[in-house]
């Protein structure tokens, strides 16, 4: 059922630094992500005019996870 959410990358957006990973995806979605102290920092701009969403879907069971953010 995720796996039919997921949307590609915006060709040319993908930029990335040492300390920052950032796209904008299809859907209009800019996404950012930053390493931390044994975790990770996400950030996520939707278009004004919709109303975002995310799901975080993480397997207990395996070493996956998903995520999916949306905007309707």
């Amino acid at each position: 059922m995720l796996r039919e959410r997921a949307v590609a990358a915006v060709e040319g957006s993908e930029k990335s630094t040492c300390h920052e990973y950032k796209v904008l995806l299809e859907n209009e979605i800019s996404a950012k992500v930053t390493p931390a102290h044994d975790s990770a920092i996400y950030a996520f701009e939707y278009p004004s005019d919709k109303v975002g969403y995310l799901i975080i879907d993480v397997a207990h069971k395996s070493l996956t996870s998903t995520l999916v953010c949306e905007a309707d």
